[in-house]
């Protein structure tokens, strides 16, 4: 039997409850499904998932999102993100009840204590690179535990909970802190468009600040260190010659790439992966490099790379519909729109390519923000704009983005909703089309709308 702090009796039977409290962006969500995944009632605001997270998330793992009066004698515990503070009433509620507060920070330091931290920091790419080297494991056999910023299908979700030694985490903090969380081994791949000198800086900074050998993997190049003593336990990731770790002889073949990985002028494996994009490359190498320092053989990183399918709504492959193809992808800036459409269209090659889209509000508002997106929106074949909303809300029609894509001679669909995008689809979709969500909101609920027709139409019924 167990006694809340309030001298109640609960019957063992009953789950504890703890609250998840942030944003889903600082990596709470997998906070919530690891501790559902240990059989806690996890309720929050912010925590329930959307329409593609949901696909992903492990059976039997639920998570409430409502937090007006959950709380309750069985509440242990509140994770909460650094925006919560002191006075924030939900904080003041567990104070009161004797709950225990953790920060993302302090509850994910508990987790990696006495276990092969590995923690990946930089993004999307840290998140690919993530759940590359977390399928490496599991299919190695060494039931890992994972925590992810993007979901991935094919680990269940936000995160995973295993009984082996490593526990690898996507870090959704600043990389200056990684320390506090105390991996063994911290992956960096936040180099992005930042000034070498100053990236190679932050590096070594992060190097002194967790101790023992080969503790550092980090995308960038020695040379950026030119002049400077290279920290004890620092390694490199590059596609350039001259690396530690050296992604090379890259060959692409409808957008996906086949290439051979050498360490230190070692050949290590050669990888064809199924994932589309180049970047996918450099989540492919740190990954490797993570793993081999874990002790995976060669053999076993190269199986978990070619199984390794993407993250969702990431380029995600939906299936298809009546002979369409359905592709699913969360880019909303003009950059990363950009990169979805042209990946499409060397993925897809002379297809038809339909978009709908769901921009930020700021493509909405401003004619100037509009005018960015014309580049990349003008690789497809018909777009749709849409608010990204489920079709009892409304919302004010985008002009300042239909007018530009207009002006550029777009073939342009106009929904309020999603379920008017749907119907807008439904009438002019034909076999090898290839239809492309991006953006915001619910419009990666569409596929899954289209799925569900499927037992429908097929014959004799």
């Amino acid at each position: 039997m167990d006694r809340s702090n309030d001298g109640v009796s609960i019957r063992a039977h009953v789950p504890p409850h703890a609250e998840v409290l942030g944003v889903e962006a600082q990596g709470l969500s997998g906070v919530a499904e690891s501790l559902a995944h240990e059989r806690v009632d996890v309720t929050g605001p912010g925590i329930c998932p959307d329409g593609s997270a949901t696909r992903s998330r492990a059976p039997g793992v639920r998570l409430r999102g409502e937090s007006e009066h959950s709380w309750s004698r069985r509440t242990r515990l509140l994770v909460h993100g650094p925006e919560i503070g002191r006075a924030h009433p939900n904080r003041l509620g567990a104070l009161r009840r004797g709950a225990r507060q953790q920060t993302l920070e302090g509850w994910l330091a508990e987790q990696l204590a006495g276990r092969q931290g590995v923690a990946f920091s930089g993004g999307r790419d840290a998140s690919a690179s993530a759940a590359m080297a977390g399928l490496i494991l599991t299919l190695d056999g060494q039931d890992p535990s994972l925590l992810l910023g993007t979901p991935s299908p094919q680990l269940g979700g936000w995160a995973r909970v295993g009984q082996g030694l490593p526990y690898l985490v996507d870090w959704p903090g600043a990389v200056e802190s990684l320390g506090g969380i105390g991996p063994l081994l911290a992956v960096l791949l936040g180099s992005g468009g930042n000034d070498p000198a100053v990236w190679a800086e932050a590096v070594g900074n992060v190097t002194a600040t967790i101790q023992g050998a080969g503790t550092v993997l980090a995308l960038g190049h020695p040379s950026w260190m030119a002049g400077k003593t290279r920290p004890e336990g620092l390694e490199w990731l590059s596609l350039r010659q001259g690396a530690d770790w050296w992604a090379t002889d890259l060959r692409e073949d409808s957008g996906r790439f086949r290439f051979r990985i050498f360490h230190q002028g070692r050949y290590v494996i050669e990888v064809r992966l199924r994932a589309p994009g180049l970047r996918y490359v450099v989540g492919a190498l740190a990954a490797t490099a993570a793993c081999e320092k874990l002790g995976v053989e060669a053999a076993a990183i190269r199986r978990g790379l070619e199984e390794f399918s993407g993250l969702s709504r990431d380029f995600e492959a939906r299936g298809s519909f009546r002979g369409v193809t359905l592709v699913d992808d969360e880019a909303t800036d003009p950059g990363t729109v950009y990169d979805a459409l042209s990946l499409a269209r060397r993925v897809f090659r002379g297809r038809r390519l339909w978009v709908v889209f769901a921009p930020a509000e700021a493509a909405v508002e401003s004619a100037v923000v509009a005018r960015r997106y014309v580049a990349a929106l003008t690789l497809a074949d018909r777009v749709t704009i849409t608010d990204g909303r489920p079709s009892h809300h409304t919302a004010p029609h985008p002009y300042p983005l239909s007018a530009a894509l207009d002006a550029a001679g777009v073939r342009l669909g106009r929904a309020v909703s999603i379920a008017e995008a749907i119907s807008e689809l439904d009438q002019d979709l034909e076999p090898g089309d290839v239809l492309l969500t991006l953006g915001a909101g619910d419009v990666g609920t569409i596929a899954d709308a289209f799925i569900r027709r499927l037992p429908r139409d097929r014959p004799g019924r």
